[in-house]
């Protein structure tokens, strides 16, 4: 089982960063040892721990050895400058025999100072500690910090303030400073020096950006107590998750369920809801797996799946990695005007739409609310919400909604969330969305917790899976039991029109997917222009900055093309911009001047579609992206009408792309031409 430790210098931490990168692993399908199994899992979460504790050791290390070589040439002391140097003669064997040199006394003691303190800066950085997951990590990690004479501040924001301070060489000089907020005192131990005002002195600071951890100790948490608990014990859904035993009931009551009728679902929805339902009647293996493809309506079926499973007085809880994704299946929820579920969460990272449903585990949630508020890129509609949300938990009626909301048979919480105890109740079923991105360990705390009959786990696996340092092969529960279940495929795409979906259909699908219906009449926005329309140029301007890059020159672009695109009266919620890297986006966000476009990672934009989307490829050479199929699948299907590339003549050229644009009917604009004519000219 491997442990968790910190490196104990910066050739250490690089030798860690590399070993976990070339690391490739993989679970079994089937275990017949609990030991074996929580070994691997285990192993999981101690990679992703080891990787970010190594990144931090490395910045630690250099800041480190820079300044101990700094402390180093203090030695090369000008001698001429000491006080009464008196000549001598070196007696030393060499080249230097017989030479002669100044000596000082008072030189002398400086160097053997400076040696003393460059000694012990050197042991006392020499970090190195094997932590022992079963007691209090958090605490064990802050105490061997403290030890070394290093602050730990737990959930805080750094502030960057830019004062203009004019100089004589320099008139619209800007001296930037930083201040530190702490967001919860709870978190911070605070000792009071002296009842007397002192006269500090100043002193440089470095700060590291750290992580809090807190997700990984859960997780481990979870396996501690999975791997003390008597085997009699494991419930049916542990029995087949773990080993892949299951003895079905055969009970042949079936219950009415007649109402997924008005929510027009194709066949093989509901062959899903069918198989739910005999899941729970332990007919059926506890664990459902769903492979969605794009566009499927998988949102659309978890949402009637609620419906119908409250309407027969089962207890849900739908979990996912991500808030982005528990909130989409209740956004789905409202759509269909069923409001009888609540969220659980923190108020500033849920959908703005959720806010109502929701209970926050920090008392009214009214400061995040506030905080909220002060967002600058809030919609007039998302204004409105918080403002009524605000004067609503002033009043009497927030804590008769709360008590409303309690009662309620659908509940939505991210995996990392559900130990929240508000969360008191048991619940009959999970329902597990972008399950092909939660790591397996992860899924593993709500399903302990609550013990529920059965799971439904929804993804596509030729999307994004988890994200990881290391490569591991099977990551998910999703992807291990892929192998020994044969999932129900929803391969009925109701989202990109035929030119895109064709192609994700050639390169991800083997001909699998099929188009609805719809998707027929959805044509290209542009006029006389293809669904799919490249900007090329050769503009090198990429940089790199924070481990990420960004180009000037393809925001520049995109902004043109948003503009000539609210000349053609397109609305910009309709508008999406993603890009393969999160400095990008961060630039992008910041130019674009609508609020109602979004901006986003690929990532970040999985689940989410617009009818037009701006894909900003940024960099001018060979790139990573290129070797991560999974991602680009994401990046191709998030569009229903038009798709721009953005890109780079040599990216463009490269065989993948050139593979993907293959037989494709295309539009080409050059972007000089664009930014200087102001309209779509094509080639």
């Amino acid at each position: 089982m491997e442990k968790i430790e910190f490196p104990t210098s910066l050739n250490d931490s690089e030798e860690k960063i590399e070993k976990i990168k070339r690391n490739k692993e993989t679970s079994q399908g089937i275990y017949n040892d609990i030991g074996k199994y929580v070994t691997d899992m285990n192993n999981i979460v101690v990679n992703e721990i080891n990787y970010k504790l190594a990144e931090i050791g490395k910045t630690f290390y250099t800041i480190v050895d820079t300044q101990i070589n700094e402390m180093r040439n203090k030695e090369r002391i000008n001698i001429y400058s000491q006080e009464n140097p008196i000549k001598q003669i070196s007696h030393k064997e060499g080249i230097n025999k017989r030479k002669g040199y100044y000596y000082s006394e008072q030189q002398s003691k400086g160097i053997e100072k400076d040696k003393k303190e460059i000694k012990e800066k050197e042991v006392k950085y020499k970090l190195s500690e094997t932590f022992n997951h079963k007691i209090n990590m958090k605490e064990l990690k802050i105490k061997k910090f403290e030890e070394e004479g290093i602050i730990i501040f737990l959930d805080i924001e750094i502030f960057q303030s830019k004062k203009l301070t004019p100089t004589p060489e320099d008139p619209e000089a800007l001296k930037t400073m930083y201040f530190m907020k702490i967001n919860d005192l709870r978190k911070v131990k605070i000792e009071f020096i002296t009842s007397k005002p002192l006269k500090f002195q100043k002193i440089n600071c470095i700060g590291l950006h750290g992580f809090s951890g807190s997700t990984e100790v859960l997780m481990l948490q979870t396996l501690v107590q999975l791997s003390i608990t008597p085997k009699y014990l494991f419930s049916n859904l542990i029995e087949y998750l773990i080993f892949h035993k299951f003895t079905p009931l055969k009970k042949q009551i079936i219950p009415d369920i007649k109402i997924i009728n008005e929510y027009k679902l194709n066949n093989q929805q509901i062959k899903v809801i069918k198989e739910v339902i005999q899941s729970l009647q332990e007919n059926k293996p506890p664990i459902t797996l769903v492979h969605g493809v794009f566009g499927s309506g998988k949102s659309h079926l978890l949402s009637v799946l609620c419906i119908l499973l409250a309407s027969l007085n089962y207890k849900v809880l739908i979990c996912a990695s991500t808030n982005v994704a528990v909130d989409r299946v209740l956004e789905s929820l409202l759509t269909k005007n069923y409001k009888s579920f609540f969220r659980v969460g923190s108020l500033k990272k849920i959908s703005k739409q959720i806010l109502p449903y929701t209970i926050s585990e920090n008392d009214d949630g009214l400061n995040d609310l506030k905080e909220l508020k002060k967002e600058k890129l809030l919609s007039n509609i998302e204004k409105i919400i918080i403002e009524n949300e605000i004067n609503e938990r002033k009043t009497g009626n927030f804590e008769k909604r709360s008590r409303e909301i309690k009662l309620a048979s659908i509940v939505g919480v991210t995996c990392a969330s559900s130990t929240n105890p508000l969360l008191n109740h048991s619940y009959d079923i999970i329902l597990f969305d972008e399950a092909t991105q939660t790591i397996e360990p992860m899924s593993l705390i709500p399903i302990l917790r609550f013990n529920p009959k059965c799971i439904v786990c929804v993804g596509d696996p030729m999307q994004l899976d988890p994200v990881l340092q290391s490569v591991h092969l099977s990551a998910s529960l999703f992807q291990r039991l892929y192998s020994l279940n044969s999932p129900i495929l929803l391969n009925l795409q109701y989202r990109c029109c035929p030119p895109i979906s064709n192609i994700v259909n050639r390169l991800y699908y083997n001909g699998l997917l099929q188009n609805a219906p719809n998707v027929y009449n959805q044509l290209s926005l542009i006029p006389d222009a293809n669904e799919i329309i490249i900007c090329y140029h050769d503009t090198n301007d990429e940089f790199s900055l924070a481990s990420s890059y960004y180009s000037l020159f393809e925001i520049r672009v995109v902004n043109q093309i948003i503009s000539i695109l609210s000349h053609l009266l397109i609305p910009s919620d309709r508008i999406g911009v993603i890009s393969f890297y999160k400095q990008q986006c961060a630039y992008l966000a910041s130019s674009i001047s609508l609020p109602q476009i979004t901006v986003a990672t690929i990532d970040a934009f999985q689940g989410a579609e617009k009818d037009i989307i701006l894909l900003s490829f940024v960099r001018n050479k060979h790139s990573s992206f290129l070797e991560s199929p999974k991602r680009l699948n994401v990046a191709l299907t998030r569009a229903r009408n038009n798709l721009f590339f953005i890109i780079h003549k040599s990216i463009l050229y490269h065989p993948f792309i050139q593979n993907i644009l293959l037989n494709s009917k295309v539009s080409y604009i050059d972007c000089d031409l664009l930014l200087l004519s102001k309209k779509f000219i094509f080639d």
